[in-house]
């Protein structure tokens, strides 16, 4: 019953116009008064009264705000005031602020008012102002210096640093293989003797070759090894006969030289 009457009280002190009237010494601030946010990041902002040992029973604090660089997300009152009254609110969309409660037994010391909690939306230099419709009263008397508090934040975009990219991996080059010569088999044949011999040798040879010249010379030289032989051997003897004439002269040579 009694905070209802409290409550009722207050509507009726903090809604008369005579409240306006009265000067005093009590002052209101904002803590912190300065700081730096990041686009995006919220931050909370305190509302603090003094009364200067002043008998302080209620408040209500009008606080104006650039409602395109901040917005309001919550508001939690001090523990000394525990009675809100009527028409309590903020508007993100004209950046208006306004809560009223007021403190059961009164207090002459610096009190909380309560914590507002704000969302930086885009960059630049926000600053909040105390209204100067906002109202500390002592039994029903405004006891406000009148001062009105501003404070600035600095709200920014934060810089993302650059990614630094991963050198490339080095492209290993596949290393083809060298395309050894296949040797191939060789089919049983009928060759005996100087012809078996000779055929292995020049097979041998002829693999140093282009491999897809290699069975065609192969198949020649299977086929006509009858004919090759005979060749070398016809070459042999000539050579032969030349050697033999040339170490050993004629017998017309030799009686002619006797």
């Amino acid at each position: 019953m009694n905070k209802q009457i409290i409550a009722l009280l207050l509507g009726v002190i903090l809604f008369s116009p005579l409240t306006a009237l009265g000067a005093g010494t009590a002052s209101v601030n904002f803590s912190p008064q300065i700081g730096n946010y990041n686009v995006g990041k919220t931050f909370q902002v305190n509302v603090n009264i003094d009364p200067k040992g002043q008998a302080l029973d209620t408040a209500r604090i009008e606080i104006k705000y650039p409602s395109d660089l901040l917005e309001i997300k919550s508001f939690d009152f001090g523990p000394s005031f525990t009675i809100p009254s009527g028409e309590n609110a903020f508007d993100n969309s004209t950046g208006i602020f306004t809560y009223g409660a007021g403190i059961p037994e009164g207090t002459n010391q610096p009190a909380l008012f309560g914590t507002i909690t704000f969302s930086a939306k885009s960059a630049g230099s926000a600053a909040i102002s105390l209204s100067p419709e906002s109202l500390v009263l002592s039994a029903g008397e405004n006891i406000f210096d009148g001062a009105l508090a501003i404070a600035s934040y600095n709200v920014k975009t934060p810089v993302v640093p650059p990614k630094t990219q991963a050198p490339p991996a080095a492209v290993k080059k596949a290393v083809q293989p060298t395309e050894q010569p296949v040797a191939q088999p060789q089919e049983p044949s009928n060759l005996t003797g100087l012809e078996a011999g000779i055929v292995p040798v020049v097979t041998e040879t002829l693999q140093k070759t282009n491999p897809s010249q290699l069975a065609l010379i192969q198949e020649f030289i299977s086929s006509n090894a009858l004919a090759i032989l005979g060749v070398i051997l016809l070459l042999l003897i000539i050579l032969g006969a030349f050697i033999v004439r040339k170490n050993y002269p004629s017998k017309k040579n030799i009686i002619k030289t006797s």
